[in-house]
């Protein structure tokens, strides 16, 4: 490719999509569009898929709920839950970065108020963005496994731990609920995806919870009912606060920045 691209790139979530780009170029727009439809966490740790594409994300949207923003997210929009792996686990961030493996989990429980849950197309989207070079991948580890991003489609091997999602690509088969854990061998991995890898398997370590090191028991707050006059306070964890803190808040549903 050029230095530059003079046509839209849309990536296609698919089992026979490899992408491979050799050097940085400049593209007016780039897409990529997947499927949520697992069942999140309501005091447990389920529902989060892998996802990691080749440039910085400027938009992220929905065709009914329309803009979405990570729960961290200073910005306005309807909230999901984004993290990166650190040397001390995973992490809330509030952006997706070029070439950098997240775990992502969109609202989707029926314990939530409806405004909240979000299911179905999602799209990922940048303009006049800089497609990134496919040998400059990001692979944060965390005590001794390595979270890699994946462009290219991978057979299954034992020593590659795929997510165990469910979507209109795979169902999960394991014994562990539905988007919580990497497990060895577990399926083939597709591109815009990512695994966890140790590089030797140990019957000891064949699998790697996303709960460790995470906060799981997450709870959506509840829409306000202004009959009753309360005045609820969540963090983005969904903790409840008897106060504003400094940061992000979401009182009474709607989020608040504290300076």
């Amino acid at each position: 490719m050029g230095a530059n691209a003079t046509g839209p790139i849309v990536l296609i979530d698919g089992e026979n999509n490899d992408f491979y780009c050799p050097r940085d170029f400049v593209a007016p727009y780039v897409s990529f569009t997947h499927h949520y439809s697992m069942k999140s966490g309501d005091g447990e740790c389920r529902g989060w898929e892998t996802i990691a594409l080749p440039f910085d994300v400027s938009n992220i949207s929905h065709t009914e709920k329309g803009t979405l923003v990570p729960f961290t997210s200073s910005a306005s929009g309807k909230n999901f839950w984004l993290c990166e792996l650190t040397p001390n686990g995973f992490k809330y961030v509030s952006g997706i970065k070029a070439n950098t493996p997240y775990i992502i989990s969109m609202p989707n429980n029926q314990r939530y108020d409806d405004e909240y849950n979000i299911s179905g197309p999602i799209t990922f989207s940048a303009v006049n963005v800089t497609v990134k070079s496919s040998s400059s991948l990001n692979t944060p580890s965390y005590s001794g496994k390595m979270f890699v991003p994946s462009y290219s489609n991978r057979a299954t091997e034992s020593t590659i731990f795929p997510l165990n999602v469910t979507n209109q690509f795979y169902t999960n088969e394991s014994s562990w609920v539905e988007g919580s854990t990497f497990i060895s061998g577990l399926r083939a991995v597709r591109p815009f995806e990512a695994y966890i890898t140790n590089g030797v398997v140990h019957a000891r370590d064949n699998y790697f919870s996303i709960g460790e090191g995470l906060p799981t028991t997450i709870k959506m707050p509840k829409r306000f009912d202004s009959s009753n006059g309360d005045v609820m306070i969540f963090n983005v964890n969904g903790q409840k606060l008897h106060r504003p803190h400094k940061g992000v808040n979401i009182i009474n549903g709607k989020k608040i920045v504290v300076k």
